[in-house]
């Protein structure tokens, strides 16, 4: 009868460590690259829950273009689109791993936000986790040339002229 009661307390405090567990989801990114050129971005976990299933979507608005997601660590794609993923694992993974790996094409400077994320473990139990929004820079080196050779007409106008004034 012991043993009875404390496997049951045994239960119970295993079931309430599952739901206070920490979960913490991060995304990686360059920080800049050239207008329309391919980046990757790593979307990583470190959790003590056991996740067979995760999803999320991605919000690119106009800066970005999506190129594709390939899962990473034994998980499998259920659905990926322009608009985001879910992936499956039957086993179950915990710990510290890459989820997966994003390539967007940059078209202009703005803010990738990966939004609704949310998992399932190995008991079906639901996990929702925080937002994510990662600003990348675009350098566009045709407008900075532009700019450069409107720059260097207009000091030669002006040489040009001062020249003329002095003789």
């Amino acid at each position: 009868e012991l043993k009875q009661t404390l496997a049951k307390k045994t239960k119970q405090i295993a079931r309430i460590a599952a739901k206070a567990a920490e979960v913490n989801v991060s995304l990686s990114c360059p920080e800049g690259a050239t207008l329309n050129s391919e980046i990757s971005c790593t979307i990583s976990i470190n959790t003590q829950v056991k996740f067979t299933g995760l999803s999320g979507k991605y919000d690119l608005g106009e800066s970005f273009s999506y190129v594709s997601f390939t899962p990473k660590s034994d998980f499998v794609v259920s659905d990926s689109s322009a608009s985001g993923f879910a992936i499956s694992n039957t086993t179950g993974k915990s710990g510290k791993f890459d989820i997966g790996e994003l390539k967007v094409k940059l078209l202009k400077s703005g803010t990738l936000t990966l939004n609704s994320l949310s998992g399932s473990d190995i008991d079906d139990k639901s996990y929702t986790m925080d937002n994510l929004n990662l600003d990348i820079n675009c350098t566009n080196y045709e407008e900075m040339a532009q700019s450069d050779k409107q720059y260097l007409i207009i000091v030669s106008i002006f040489l040009y002229g001062f020249i003329t004034v002095i003789t």
